[in-house]
């Protein structure tokens, strides 16, 4: 079996990021879109990736509907003022229809729903996968989530992607899709119930969830 990995989904300030790299996780998804509670600014971030003194890390970020020539001011201001390369970073969408996906410069993913047009962009540069919810299998018979799963690979035919399962703190691990799919990247996402309060981490929580996670999936960090 290839190695799993884990990353953490909405991370925002240095007290979490420094208790968590002291921990050796290495993966991060940054929440790039301004009305996500898990917003973090850029300049936020890149202080992030500066505090670990060299030290690189893979890091994804997160946007929705933002413009091309700001998701690309991201990108390269991290390139500039950081150590990490474009190697380093990918990019998950909410949806397809960013018009960045169109002259994509690096790998990125989609989040995948009923309402996801795979075939419209299947064949685009640096397509990378999909993101699945772990709450929507969760919440269909394992019938319907087969034919759904077979669906979807249809629809990407041939092409060899890395899927990435994301789960919330409270989820049912779907072991089923997980081998139905044979996954291999994981996403935990922080959400309220990995709060004290708003915008703050309950880290003892957090590493319990983290704990559980990489029990069930014999997870290794990269």
């Amino acid at each position: 079996m290839d190695r799993r990995i884990l990353g953490i989904n909405g991370i925002y300030d240095q007290r979490s990021f420094k208790k968590l790299t002291d921990q050796d996780i290495q993966f991060f998804i940054f929440d790039q879109r301004t009305k996500s509670p898990n917003f973090i600014q850029n300049y936020v971030l890149i202080d992030l990736i500066k505090s670990l003194g060299g030290r690189n890390i893979n890091i994804v970020l997160r946007f929705d509907n933002d413009k091309p020539f700001m998701i690309n001011h991201a990108i390269d201001s991290i390139l500039k003022e950081t150590t990490l390369t474009t190697a380093n970073i990918e990019l998950w969408f909410d949806h397809e229809f960013n018009p960045w996906i169109e002259d994509a410069r690096i790998p990125f993913k989609i989040y995948y729903n009923d309402q996801t047009n795979i075939k419209s962009f299947v064949n685009k540069s640096h397509l990378k996968g999909l993101v699945f919810n772990a709450f929507d299998f969760n919440s269909m018979g394992m019938q319907k989530m087969q034919n759904k799963m077979f669906n979807m690979l249809q629809a990407l035919g041939k092409n060899s992607f890395e899927h990435t399962l994301e789960l919330l703190p409270m989820d049912s691990f779907p072991a089923s899709l997980v081998d139905y799919l044979d996954l291999q990247s994981f996403s935990l996402k922080i959400d309220s119930d990995l709060e004290i309060c708003y915008r703050n981490i309950d880290l003892d929580k957090l590493l319990k969830s983290i704990k559980f996670i990489k029990r069930e999936l014999n997870t290794q960090q990269f």
